[in-house]
């Protein structure tokens, strides 16, 4: 699903970012990313959602070299991927049920399934009730758990998380990390960006290490 050959990121032509990287997904595999702040992890899921390109190497995905998508493929590549972060993100004076909705509106989608695919959403993470909410009424973690549902409202294939749990208290945390879980199960490819060890380490799932830019550990966990 996602292939990293020797890439490299570099920014103002001095500071490298990323050097040397080089890793391969499997399709529904659930994988995190971990290592000291300015590690890497952040550029290296903006090189996957195209925000940023490489200086040196390939990032594919789907078998696709997407440094070579015209402009004009990007809306539609974006769509392929649900994004959450540490921050929400959420916009304070839509109802949760339209912020939700908004990738919806942005594509076009005919306001019967727009419904449809955001209630599906909301029942998804535990929030079908609040659909009429504003943000400012909910909890960290019920915010947290709105910026999961306009993640996948689209149905993506793939789904990146940029330190997701890192404003929650540990409850809070693994409730987050057991919804990354269930789409995982259902066949959905996630890579989580965390420096939450002991909650990696509980999952257990594969674990990739960075320091300074490069991979220094490729963990699988049983």
């Amino acid at each position: 699903m996602i292939e990293f050959d020797n890439v490299g990121k570099r920014y103002g032509g001095r500071f490298d970012a990323l050097a040397h990287l080089s890793f391969r997904v499997d399709r529904g595999e659930m994988v995190f990313l971990t290592g000291h702040s300015g590690a890497g992890k952040s550029s290296l899921l903006r090189l996957v959602m195209r925000l940023e390109r490489p200086s040196r190497g390939r990032v594919l995905v789907a078998g696709h070299d997407i440094d070579r998508l015209h402009p004009s493929q990007l809306p539609f590549y974006r769509r392929q991927i649900g994004v959450v972060f540490q921050d929400h993100q959420l916009l304070f004076d839509r109802s949760i049920y339209h912020n939700v909705a908004l990738p919806l509106e942005i594509r076009g989608l005919p306001p019967r399934d727009t419904a449809r695919r955001v209630r599906a959403a909301l029942d998804k993470v535990g929030l079908l009730h609040r659909e009429k909410a504003l943000p400012i009424e909910l909890s960290g973690g019920e915010q947290q758990r709105v910026g999961i549902a306009r993640a996948v409202v689209n149905k993506p294939s793939l789904l990146l998380a940029d330190e997701p749990t890192g404003n929650l208290d540990p409850q809070l945390s693994a409730d987050i990390m057991t919804l990354f879980e269930d789409f995982h199960h259902i066949g959905t490819t996630v890579m989580i960006a965390s420096h939450d060890l002991a909650l990696i380490a509980r999952l257990r799932h594969r674990t990739l290490r960075l320091r300074d830019g490069r991979l220094v550990a490729d963990e699988e966990r049983a």
